[in-house]
């Protein structure tokens, strides 16, 4: 099955200030390449983060050759130029400072995934039984609920949830994180923005993994909005193999 990328504005938003890129085949070096950006800022600043970044990265990627050092190297490259050139615009133009964009960047290669992160746009692995979060949130509230001083339930309605610790576009040399997924039984791969799991918890996104990429996409974006919609909603489903183009670089 081909993965499957919807963006939607939700039903409490004016505007969409989430970006996507969903490509299953061979994107210049890279064997697939899939990015979810969720921006902030002023007026449409937050837009224009989420939209230059992945428009960065797909610049780096058309000049750069993939090197022996590998994928996820090459993906933290690829996040640490696309920083530098948002920042870039946002000290150029008054209008775009405090700019800035969660960035979630993956890779499927044979069996494993690769994933370069910063922000709290989730990567989610889909098994038989359960559904299993691959990266780790840049909140606030993240980083209490995993000292233990709150509970995921007091997590999930905390004044403080939606406060980003950090993003891509706001400081120079920022550390992204870079990790790699053994996908052995893995069914499907979800990523998403917070406008996703702000409105559904993970068993209620379980439930729904099920099935076409296009219907799983579409079921959870309608569940979402079904259950308030607050936020913008951009999520990618695709399948733990056979995603296209498989690359001997590992």
């Amino acid at each position: 099955m081909y993965p499957a990328g919807i963006t939607d504005t939700g039903r409490c938003r004016a505007n969409n200030e989430d970006s996507l890129f969903v490509c299953g085949d061979k994107f210049h070096a890279l064997p697939n390449l899939f990015i979810v950006a969720d921006g902030m800022g002023g007026h449409n600043a937050g837009e224009v983060a989420s939209l230059e970044a992945v428009s960065f990265f797909k610049e780096f990627c058309q000049k750069t050759p993939l090197k022996k050092n590998g994928i996820l190297n090459y993906l933290t490259a690829g996040c640490a130029y696309a920083n530098e050139k948002v920042l870039d615009m946002a000290e150029a133009d008054d209008s775009l400072f405090g700019m800035g964009t969660t960035f979630t960047v993956c890779v499927k290669n044979k069996k494993k995934l690769y994933i370069a992160h910063i922000g709290d746009s989730r990567v989610y692995a889909a098994y038989e039984d359960r559904l299993e979060q691959l990266t780790d949130d840049h909140t606030y509230v993240y980083e209490m609920r995993r000292l233990g001083q709150i509970t995921e339930l007091e997590a999930r309605t905390h004044p403080r949830r939606n406060m980003l610790t950090k993003v891509l576009g706001v400081e120079r040399g920022i550390a992204f994180d870079a990790s790699v997924f053994e996908l052995t039984d893995c069914l499907k791969i979800l990523m998403c923005s917070d406008g996703l799991t702000n409105m559904l918890d993970d068993d209620a996104i379980f439930k729904q993994m099920r099935g076409d990429n296009e219907v799983v996409a579409r079921r959870l974006v309608e569940s979402a909005n079904e259950n308030g919609g607050t936020d913008n909603i951009t999520l990618i489903v695709f399948d733990a193999t056979g995603t296209g183009g498989d690359r001997g670089a590992a």
